[in-house]
């Protein structure tokens, strides 16, 4: 028998989609750069929890240990995002964390990434001021264009995504 529980906070919309005269800024770690707002950096955090518990067949070791079930909090995906449009042509977005910190984590050969490390940096420059063209260039964790090969930590809901093409 396996039981799983998930749940996800929905983000808060993005100021293209907030109605006019409304504002959001209390409820997000913003700081704007100029007084308009035009200009500013924010920072976001994102955590996917998992909550695992199952009847394990007779025989089953974990850790070495021969045990009848086991029970699990882990956290799947944990994130920072460190983005803003710093002038009106230059916007960074930065997103660093780590995946899969749970009790197993440093057990010997149990995690190939112990530590945290950037997923994404990248900077993007406006040449026309249309947004007709923009440059742009960093670190990013591009698998390929095949379907599902770009998951996206800020829209999982409660499944895990296959990350393979």
């Amino acid at each position: 028998m396996s039981v799983e529980v998930l749940a996800q906070i929905q983000p808060i919309p993005s100021a293209s989609v907030i109605a006019p005269g409304k504002s959001h800024d209390k409820e997000v770690l913003k700081f704007n750069l100029c007084e308009d707002g035009s200009r500013y950096f924010q920072v976001t955090f994102l955590n996917q929890t998992w909550l695992r518990y199952n009847q394990s067949n007779k025989g089953t070791a974990v850790l070495g240990n021969e045990t009848q079930e086991t029970f699990d909090i882990g956290l799947r995906r944990t994130r920072i995002q460190l983005f803003g449009q710093i002038t009106p042509q230059v916007f960074l977005y930065f997103q660093f964390g780590q995946n899969n910190f749970n009790y197993a984590f440093n057990a010997a050969g149990g995690n190939r990434k112990l530590a945290a490390f950037f997923h994404d940096a990248v900077c993007e420059y406006k040449i026309s001021h249309n947004n007709a063209l923009k440059i742009g260039g960093g670190l990013t964790i591009t698998n390929g264009l095949s379907r599902f090969s770009q998951p996206s930590i800020g829209t999982i809901m409660t499944l895990d995504v296959p990350v393979f093409a």
